[in-house]
Parts: C-alpha cells; structure tokens; sequence
C-alpha cells in the first residue's frame, strides 16, 4: 500500500483514497489504514489471491506532453473563456505535468483574453466610425419622411 500527502492507493485497484476512509471507493476492498482488525499481512495474502490476478499495472500510460502542451494553447486562443478555468483545474492536480499543461493553458488563456479584448475594440471602433453614420443618414431619411415628424421619426408629444 502506497502513501503519500494524506492519501492511500488502494492494493486492488489502484484508486486514490483518503486516509481516513476504511474501504476504496471505487472496488470496496478494506483498507489497512482504516480497517483496524485487518493489516497489511491479511491485505498481502488477499494480494496474491486468484483475484488479484485482475490488478492493472501500475504504470499507466499518461499520452503525449506535447500534444496536451499544444490543446491547452489551442483551448486558450481559440475560447479563451473556457481556458482560463480549465487550466486552474489542471493547476490543481497533484501530477506536476498536468500542472505544467494547466499553467501553459492559463497563461494562453490570459493572451487570448487580451487578444479579444482588442480584437473587441477596434470591431466596436469600426462599428462606431463606419455604420455609425450610416445609421445617422438611414434615420434622417427616415424622418423626412415621417407624418408627425420629429428628428428621430417619431411623432411628437405635446
């Protein structure tokens, strides 16, 4: 049985539990730190029961750094929104390569924020300098041609 930060690895499965729990939550196997009248020689014999035949090995293939690397800061450009809480998530995470891919989608997604936020602006400028006087002469045909005519085209109040 593994311990490290407060945690326990389960023998049968290998889920991560708290140290104060007395069963692994994922397959219910007792654990020694939690099971009181069991310990870890009753765990061991059950280890090497039929049953444990069944245990997947430890070393689990984590994919590709690099193509995580490069999601985060296609996630973080593209909708940087989403990036930004995704990678404190990964931040959060005790594997310190999924803390690097988180830190890369945070800091992608703070440049993509910026990105937009300029992006935003000049779309509003040209907004406000191109089809802003349009507008102006578009509502001042408008109110010409008004029965009751005030500037804006509609009728006036008394």
């Amino acid at each position: 049985m593994t311990q490290s930060s407060g945690r326990i690895t389960c023998p049968r499965c290998g889920a991560n539990n708290f140290e104060t729990v007395t069963s692994c939550w994922k397959c219910s196997t007792p654990l020694a730190a939690g099971a009181g009248s069991r310990g870890a020689i009753t765990l061991a014999s059950e280890l090497n029961s039929e049953s444990a035949r069944h245990i997947p090995d430890a070393r689990v293939s984590t994919g590709d750094p690099d193509l995580a690397n490069r999601a985060a800061l296609y996630l973080a450009l593209v909708i940087p929104f989403i990036g930004l809480p995704v990678g404190w998530v990964f931040m959060m995470i005790e594997d310190r390569r999924l803390q690097r891919v988180g830190r890369t989608c945070v800091i992608w997604s703070l440049a993509g924020l910026l990105f937009h936020i300029v992006l935003f602006g000049a779309f509003s400028n040209m907004v406000v300098h191109q089809i802003g006087p349009l507008l102006k002469i578009m509502s001042g045909a408008a109110g010409g041609s008004s029965a009751g005519g005030g500037e804006s085209g509609l009728p006036q109040m008394p």
